[in-house]
């Protein structure tokens, strides 16, 4: 929790000192996205001090003092380092509804690399006003070997200094994690309040586990994968709708309590677990997940625990891999996708060659077409604004009506309005746009500059 303290009360500093303009409504991705306005040289240097500590702490993997010639951040100008606290800034969504603040790493984490602040945000919630934390999911874990913290050396260290290894089969669902909020049950995935995945869960709460909405108890976050006919990702589970019981936190000590409570409370309520396995060497696990053919699964998680922490760590099956990257030979649709269900950095991890430039290249096209989409807003708004005159935020309904009429047949007609009514242009690139709306965007803005739309 101190990396999300430390970050939240850095953009509170920056709105205070920069003068940001922000959103109440949606009050931390508004302040980041203005930041990105700020000049350099607008930048106060008593602020660099603060700056530089920020950098330090959390130690984003792409961005090092001595690719400017620095032997430390601290020999950086004030106005070179706010770009890169940005940068570490925009590596986390911030989605907000009243007085709470859901936090999930975003697609712009490749242009900072992992941080210590992004690696904690993979669905967590707290309350802006009081830093509580209200729903606390699985902080973000990688493959063996995906990233130094996971090489065999530390994997092997942690399982062998471990009190207890839990070894479950990796699911291949959505993840849906489960608080008690102010009485009612916050149900939440990685990165939004509301869509597709949560319909699907409460609905399977109310029809299949009616008695875990009325007794699951204040203080946990519960951690499920939701597998559903509506929602497959790789692996075919056929017609099998179920919530899987994947783990269980205690927001006071932000332990995941051990398998036997999970365990426990799945068989009460009648939640299916994934499968479990005996902790044998690794080197066993990584034949198998090379060698095995036709299991129909992905792979497996390792949770070692003892009492100064826990370390997780994933291993896929090659097939699993396989399949992924024959349902996702690069296009921008495709690698849409594979961002939007959180496999990107799983590709990637196993990709080379000429895939793996593809990959690189369809991420760095979606994220120009992003600030395409941004300039787009800006633009219908302009050109509206010019010939009628109306002025943002404060718009009478007949001159919204003028502009819905205005805007008519744009994909970008939604943010148009909203920016019209004096919001700022989100990050769109943070939004969970649908994939065919996606598309539409692409092409809307191909359209405009001749280009053939990528297929």
């Amino acid at each position: 929790m101190n990396e999300i303290s430390e970050a939240l009360n850095m953009i509170d500093m920056l709105a205070d000192a920069l003068g940001l303009r922000t959103d109440p409504q949606d009050l931390y991705r508004s302040a980041v996205m203005s930041l990105g306005s700020v000049k350099a040289e607008d930048v106060p240097e008593e602020l660099g001090p603060k700056l530089a500590a920020f950098l330090d702490h959390m130690d984003p993997q792409e961005i090092s003092p001595e690719d400017f010639g620095a032997g430390s951040f601290s020999n950086l100008p004030a106005g070179t380092l706010i770009a890169h606290v940005r940068a570490v800034l925009k590596s986390v969504t911030y989605n907000q509804k009243d007085e709470l603040l859901l936090l999930k790493y975003s697609k712009a984490i490749w242009e900072c690399g992992w941080n210590r602040f992004a690696l904690r945000c993979r669905g967590k919630v707290i309350n802006m006003k009081t830093r509580e934390i209200v729903s606390y999911p699985f902080d973000k874990f990688f493959n063996l070997n995906e990233v130094s913290s996971t090489s065999e050396e530390k994997v092997e260290k942690a399982l062998s200094e471990a009190d207890e290894v839990t070894v479950t089969d990796k699911i291949d669902g959505s993840m849906i994690a489960v608080s008690r909020y102010k009485g009612e049950l916050l149900v939440t995935t990685n990165g939004e309040f509301n869509n597709i995945q949560i319909d699907l869960a409460n609905a399977l709460i109310d029809e299949m586990y009616p008695k875990f909405r009325e007794d699951a108890p204040d203080g946990l976050t519960f951690i499920f994968e939701l597998v559903h006919p509506e929602n497959k990702i790789i692996i075919d589970y056929g017609n099998e709708k179920a919530l899987y019981l994947l783990g269980v936190r205690d927001l006071k000590t932000q332990r995941l309590m051990d398998r036997g409570f999970v365990t426990a409370f799945a068989k009460k309520h009648g939640f299916k677990l994934p499968a479990s396995f005996d902790p044998k060497d690794l080197e066993d696990f990584k034949e198998e997940a090379l060698t095995t053919k036709g299991a129909g699964r992905e792979g497996w998680v390792f949770l070692a625990s003892n009492e100064r922490g826990q370390f997780m760590f994933k291993l896929k099956f090659a097939e699993y891999f396989t399949l992924a990257k024959i349902k996702a030979i690069p296009s921008l649709q495709k690698v849409y996708v594979l961002i939007q269900n959180d496999m990107l950095d799983d590709m990637l991890a196993v990709s080379e060659g000429e895939l793996l430039e593809k990959l690189i290249e369809c991420t760095q096209a979606i994220s120009e077409y992003f600030v395409l989409f941004d300039s787009e807003i800006r633009e219908c708004w302009d050109e509206f604004s010019r010939q009628t005159g109306a002025r943002r935020g404060n718009m009478t309904n007949e001159e919204l009506g003028r502009l819905a009429a205005f805007a008519k047949g744009s994909p970008f007609m939604q943010f148009v309005m909203r920016y019209a009514r004096g919001y700022e242009v989100k990050s769109l690139e943070d939004l969970s746009i649908p994939p065919k709306t996606f598309e539409k965007m692409c092409a809307f803005i191909d359209a405009k500059r001749g280009k053939t739309p990528e297929a």
